[in-house]
């Protein structure tokens, strides 16, 4: 895993604790407000985990391929690492189409065709119609928007909300694309510039 992905994955957790008050019997009752609330903020973390993680991921990349005793190399480097910087600190909304331009233009990595999950047997397209529905979804209740109908946030009843369900499967999307994306970066490395990574 790269230092991103341990990054990641510790931050998970802390936001599942902030996702498990909506079932801890001690809390009871909490009510539908309170619930909603709460599944707010864990999708919003969640999201803002992901945006964390490609953030950190593009920066892991430089230290990966930094090779400070090649002069030639290291003054492209220096240029390359400084206009990535920028990049990552005006990056935001971590979109489909905004997460590979940050990673693809400043790295030469394209994510996009490691996005499948598998698991779900979802291709390429449908994790990426997904992540930009969970972004519409935390953009929503973020601006104070009424949140769209999406299979995921529609009740049997035909209620738009969260629910554990559908705070669940986010965290599994956000896990899976954390996987794959590390993958395919190890192996951009790998391949491209001939190193050897301890991911």
């Amino acid at each position: 895993m790269s230092p991103a992905a341990i990054k990641f994955h510790a931050a998970i957790e802390q936001i599942r604790l902030i996702r498990d008050v909506t079932r801890d019997p001690r809390l009871r009752p909490v009510n539908r407000a309170q619930t909603q609330a709460i599944l707010h903020a864990t999708l919003a973390g969640y999201v803002a985990t992901w945006e964390a993680y490609l953030e950190q991921l593009t920066r892991d990349f430089y230290s990966a391929i930094s090779s400070p005793a090649r002069p030639d190399f290291h003054a492209l480097h220096t240029i390359a690492l400084a206009r990535a910087i920028r990049a990552v600190q005006t990056f935001n909304t971590p979109n489909p189409d905004n997460a590979r331009n940050l990673l693809l233009e400043n790295t030469g990595f394209d994510p996009w065709p490691v996005w499948i999950w598998p698991a779900r047997r979802m291709n390429v397209v449908q994790v990426r119609e997904l992540l930009t529905q969970i972004l519409d979804v935390r953009h929503s209740f973020a601006h104070g928007y009424s949140m769209r109908a999406y299979p995921w946030t529609t009740s049997v009843t035909g209620r738009v909300r969260l629910n554990w369900a559908a705070v669940s499967m986010t965290e599994a999307l956000f896990r899976t694309l954390i996987t794959r994306t590390d993958s395919g970066m190890k192996q951009h490395v790998e391949t491209v510039y001939a190193l050897r990574l301890p991911w």
